[in-house]
């Protein structure tokens, strides 16, 4: 874009451009790969997921087809506005918090201390690696009661995510750090969950997780699709 001479502020990348008096081009390179690689892979992980808890729940499978049956703009064959997709995604919404809650895109953050301080009692010197996991936390009894079962009905309450303590569930990771993506990426795969819903049903055997860098699931998650 930069050699064509193109100017385009209507997208992230030329927002980026109009910085290149501020940051240098291979900033702006790593930033863009940055943004292209995680916000990839850490979706297709969690729709794979998604899937696979959908196909050995029938019952929260039905819900979500039934909402998709009744979203008006996927019948007007046209793209919803944000506030409009929240709306109509309650049951899509439950299903992805449910499914980060046990297959969270990335199961651990490390971290490493600026100063030396002491939290819960635990004395933390300056440069010690920290790590806080999502995996282990989102399990935790005494904030998601049967923290194994696969529930997404728990977020259906509204009044149950106010209810967690700050820490308590952050797929997204928090603080200042928290990733940009987090709204877009649980629009697209609202959009994703609705849509596939509407015309099909997937049924496969459940994958094994392969935790790398991110919580995956173990080689190729091969479904059968069949039309509704």
């Amino acid at each position: 874009r930069i050699e064509s001479n193109q100017k385009k502020d209507d997208d992230l990348l030329g927002i980026l451009l109009q910085m290149r008096d501020q940051i240098s081009n291979d900033h702006i390179r790593d930033e863009v790969l940055t943004l292209i690689l995680s916000g990839h892979e850490t979706t297709a992980n969690v729709m794979s997921w998604a899937f696979s808890y959908l196909a050995k729940n029938p019952k929260i499978r039905k819900q979500l087809e039934d909402e998709s049956d009744n979203a008006i703009w996927i019948s007007e064959d046209r793209t919803p506005s944000y506030q409009e997709l929240e709306e109509s995604s309650k049951v899509a919404s439950a299903v992805l918090q449910e499914t980060m809650r046990l297959a969270p895109p990335v199961w651990v953050a490390p971290r490493i201390a600026t100063t030396d301080c002491t939290i819960d009692g635990i004395k933390i010197p300056k440069g010690a690696h920290v790590l806080v996991s999502q995996y282990v936390t989102h399990r935790n009894p005494r904030f998601f009661p049967e923290p194994e079962k696969w529930q997404p009905e728990r977020w259906l309450d509204a009044n149950f995510e106010k209810s967690l303590p700050r820490g308590a569930y952050f797929p997204f990771g928090g603080g200042s750090r928290k990733c940009l993506g987090e709204h877009f990426a649980l629009a697209e795969a609202r959009l994703i969950l609705l849509l596939v819903a509407k015309n099909f049903r997937l049924s496969g055997k459940f994958p094994k997780a392969q935790p790398r860098a991110t919580y995956r699931p173990k080689g190729a998650v091969k479904n059968k699709v069949s039309l509704r």
